[in-house]
């Protein structure tokens, strides 16, 4: 696996040339930043405890990939400024991350790479944050909420598969509560927008509707845990808030 990453970080530093991405697009993808760094763990979390292994792979060297580029993309967009002072901060912590997410999953090292990928998901935030300031749009506010869905998908999945796996950290049950609860309330606020587009709306009722009948499954003290069926539903709900993401990026110029 290590190979094939090494492959694929590789090609994305030596392409020349990289076109200068819009205002929507930046901020699309410093959201997903933040997605991409809890879905790694995520994945690391499934190799470890053996659910769905050979599809976690598969996303693992994507998602180390997608993360690159992403911050490569973001680095043309913000050659100076806070932005990509806050970009530097990123690639402080990415360096060490990329290496130890890649390695063979153990209890000991998840316990870590929970820590790790807290801060390189709170650098990231930071980058979405300075691009917001720079826009100074409602339109771009949204961008980052609907994203940041995105990432809480990932997360929730992180989390309950690390109670699953039962990982060393006395805070797992707690934050994936608060989790569940912030996906909710950030929820609320995207339908309430007065931005919202008849297409957003109908995406948003798609996903009220998911969320109604799935939320119960997250509850990681019921007598039968299914982290296969919590690995496929979150899977759907940040495919079906990324397409939400991009219709409100498109309002961001």
């Amino acid at each position: 696996m290590k190979k094939i990453i090494l492959i694929f970080v590789i090609s994305f530093l030596t392409q020349i040339g990289y076109s200068q991405i819009s205002n929507g697009e930046a901020i699309n993808i410093a959201g997903k930043q933040r997605m991409i760094s809890q879905r790694m763990l995520k994945c690391y979390m499934m190799i470890g405890a053996d659910i769905k292994t050979d599809q976690a792979r598969k996303e693992l060297d994507e998602s180390v990939a997608a993360f690159e580029e992403g911050y490569l993309l973001l680095s043309e967009y913000a050659s100076s400024g806070k932005v990509s002072k806050s970009l530097d901060e990123v690639r402080k912590l990415w360096e060490p991350f990329r290496l130890h997410i890649v390695s063979t999953p153990n209890h000991k090292d998840a316990s870590l790479l929970l820590e790790e990928a807290d801060k390189l998901l709170t650098a990231s935030q930071d980058v979405v944050e300075e691009i917001e300031n720079h826009l100074r749009l409602k339109s771009a506010k949204l961008v980052d909420k609907a994203g940041r869905q995105r990432m809480l998908s990932q997360k929730i999945a992180m989390y309950y598969i690390a109670h699953y796996w039962k990982v060393p950290n006395n805070d797992l049950y707690v934050n994936l509560v608060n989790t569940t609860k912030e996906y909710e309330q950030a929820l609320i606020i995207l339908n309430e927008s007065e931005l919202n587009t008849e297409e957003i709306d109908t995406n948003l009722k798609k996903i009220n509707s998911q969320w109604a009948f799935s939320k119960k499954t997250f509850d990681p003290r019921s007598d039968r845990l299914m982290p296969s069926v919590v690995v496929v539903t979150t899977n759907a709900m940040l495919k079906n808030m990324d397409n939400i993401t991009g219709l409100y990026a498109a309002l961001v110029e």
